[in-house]
């Protein structure tokens, strides 16, 4: 049920662009920032929830005011980082405690500063859908619209393979400590269907052709 409604609407925002696609990314930014920080969490890993959510979300922000220019992005997502780093060092040095947290292990400062930075790192690439949207071909045609269309595309028939060749076929799991229900077969199955449909999709996106080629 969420498919028949997730994807229409994938692609309605997509095809809009502009704020709608903007508000709906700073949100499923927001999300990712709360999941990834209490997965940390519930390994014992002190990472600074207010620093991940803080920063991803400062960078997306700022990104209308740049007109889509993705070198102007990528200074400020450098700075990003390194205010990132700062203010982790910063609280641990402020917050000062001789023995580690119940359940921490020893470098517990170091690990908390490094998943921190990380995390960063991680959920600012929810820009790039955004950066891609405002690309343009030379002709002025939508590229990036077209782009982003086929990136779905695979991605949703990348995912929908590896799940039913995994489910009927999988007896090989990749990660089992972490994701049991993932195995080699439903991935190597899933990235078949990948490079088959990036090889065979240029003749329903004109624009991306043209830019290639």
């Amino acid at each position: 049920m969420s498919a028949l409604v997730g994807i229409p609407l994938a692609l309605l925002l997509v095809w809009v662009g502009g704020l709608p696609l903007h508000l709906t990314v700073v949100a499923l930014t927001a999300l990712g920032a709360r999941e990834l920080t209490n997965a940390m969490r519930q390994r014992h890993i002190a990472v600074l929830r207010e620093i991940v959510l803080a920063c991803p979300l400062a960078l997306l922000s700022a990104l209308p005011f740049m007109g889509g220019d993705a070198d102007n992005f990528f200074r400020l997502w450098v700075i990003g980082l390194f205010v990132a780093l700062f203010a982790s060092l910063t609280v641990h040095i402020l917050w000062r405690s001789p023995t580690p947290a119940e359940g921490m292990p020893m470098g517990w400062r170091i690990q908390s500063v490094g998943a921190t930075v990380l995390s960063v790192l991680y959920l600012s690439l929810f820009a790039f859908p955004l950066l891609l949207r405002e690309l343009k071909g030379r002709d002025g045609s939508e590229l990036g619209r077209d782009a982003l269309f086929l990136l779905l595309a695979i991605l949703w028939a990348t995912d929908a393979t590896a799940y039913f060749v995994g489910t009927k076929l999988g007896r090989h799991p990749i990660v089992p400590q972490i994701s049991p229900g993932k195995t080699w077969e439903g991935s190597l199955a899933g990235m078949s269907v990948a490079f088959s449909q990036v090889l065979s999709s240029p003749p329903c996106c004109p624009s991306f052709l043209t830019a290639l080629f």
